[in-house]
């Protein structure tokens, strides 16, 4: 297969074994420099080994609930059909599986008849939401979503699916990976890989109530690289997060002809336009002999200061797909942990009145002169109004939007002072 992006149509049978998710605790050392990103690998990979299920353990999604002191995986088993399963652990490193796995398995309408697989997971109120790619003829081509009050009973959402293949373009053959989701004030955001019999590539879709999804008009945000570059046959998106403004990009990819797939790294300011860090592949598989040859993944958080990322990996000629932990320091991303006590250097206040008719205004502080750029965007990303683009000085500014005719909905105050971003939403009632 290309980068393990596709569901294997022959899985291998299960090895005999149990685990039972006791392992001894560790220092994060073994620490392997790449391309200026030096990662340490836990001693104790695989964290989650493909003993567990029939054979695989892959593609991770972990949130850490700090209300409960757990952290919560859910990854992609295999158990005669695909299946989502859900581990849990106190400290990241020692991991139980749940008794009563699989959490989420094939379901009746036909693009899921073959199982479920890759599946993303926020939080939304009290519980969950999560996106998971149906499996159907041993082919993903749509993207459903089911809810759930406590991370392990999964209520599907009647009208699924809510994202599927096109008819012509870069995403006309299958659609899969939804574990890029991602969600704050504006809605929600999914970046996810598409397939059009040559090449796999990232795009981008949009909702507001996590139900309702609209695909980027500028898709692929996220296309294969360059020829000759390491990612120039695919981008399968595999993770995100969102700090202070800025989105990085997990990816997976590999060299043309390669057996060995690697990860990457995007950065975009708006979620949209997309660089990919120059030292990419940040992270590689380990030796000939590794249970982690060739690598997919993963799943950021950030944990005090350092990033940590969650990937799966398997041995060379083998198919036995197991999850480990590698972490760095977040600030060689650039990024710093949510609630790291700075001074804000941009800081933008709700419109007002909001919900609005006709016109709102909005505050604005700079803690130093910047380029500013203030505009209003629909939820794809496309610009209405351009309401400041020029330098100010440091202090309190306002700006005003006057939309008579604009229709009903919500919308997205967007503020650029330098490299910092603030957004805001709003909506538009009459």
């Amino acid at each position: 297969m290309s980068t393990a992006g596709s569901i294997p149509a022959d899985p291998p049978a299960g090895r005999s074994g149990t685990w039972v998710g006791s392992l001894a605790i560790g220092l994060l050392l073994a620490a392997e420099v790449h391309a200026q990103v030096e990662w340490r690998r836990s001693p104790l990979n695989p964290l989650v080994p493909f003993a567990t299920t029939g054979g695989y353990a892959m593609d991770p999604v972990v949130i850490r609930d700090e209300a409960a002191g757990v952290y919560r995986m859910w990854y992609t088993a295999y158990s005669g059909t695909w299946q989502i399963h859900l581990a849990l652990s106190t400290d990241g490193i020692h991991w139980f599986t749940y008794v009563g796995n699989p959490v989420l398995s094939a379901g009746s309408a036909p693009f899921e008849s073959g199982g479920v697989s890759y599946a993303g997971v926020v939080r939304e109120g009290s519980g969950y939401r999560m996106l998971y790619t149906g499996v159907q003829g041993g082919y993903n081509t749509a993207i459903g979503t089911a809810t759930s009050p406590d991370g392990i009973e999964w209520t599907r959402y009647p009208g699924n699916p809510v994202l599927s293949t096109e008819g012509s373009g870069w995403d006309s053959q299958r659609i899969e990976t939804a574990h890029a989701l991602l969600r704050d004030d504006i809605g929600f955001r999914v970046y996810y890989t598409g397939y059009d019999g040559v090449r796999h590539q990232t795009g981008l879709a949009t909702s507001v109530d996590g139900v309702h999804w609209t695909k980027h008009p500028e898709n692929p945000v996220l296309p294969a690289g360059a020829p000759g570059a390491w990612d120039d046959a695919d981008t399968e998106t595999r993770g995100a997060i969102f700090v202070d403004g800025t989105t990085l990009l997990f990816y997976t990819a590999q060299a043309p002809g390669s057996q060995r797939a690697a990860i990457g790294i995007a950065r975009s300011l708006d979620g949209v336009h997309f660089e990919r860090l120059p030292a990419n592949p940040v992270l590689t598989g380990g030796g000939p002999a590794s249970w982690d040859w060739t690598i997919r993944g993963g799943c950021p958080t950030l944990e005090s200061t350092s990033l940590h990322l969650w990937y799966a990996g398997t041995p060379r000629d083998a198919a036995e797909w197991s999850i480990g932990l590698a972490t760095t320091s977040a600030a060689l991303l650039g990024v710093e942990e949510p609630g790291t006590p700075r001074p804000e250097s941009v800081m933008l206040a709700p419109g007002r009145p909001n919900p609005m008719r006709a016109q709102v205004s909005f505050e604005y502080t700079l803690a130093k002169p910047e380029h500013v750029r203030f505009e209003i965007l629909d939820v794809l990303g496309r610009r209405l109004a351009s309401l400041v683009d020029e330098e100010q000085n440091a202090g309190r500014h306002a700006c005003e939007w006057r939309a008579p005719g604009v229709a009903n909905g919500v919308y997205i105050a967007r503020l650029s002072a330098g490299p910092v971003v603030r957004m805001r939403k709003l909506a538009v009632v009459r």
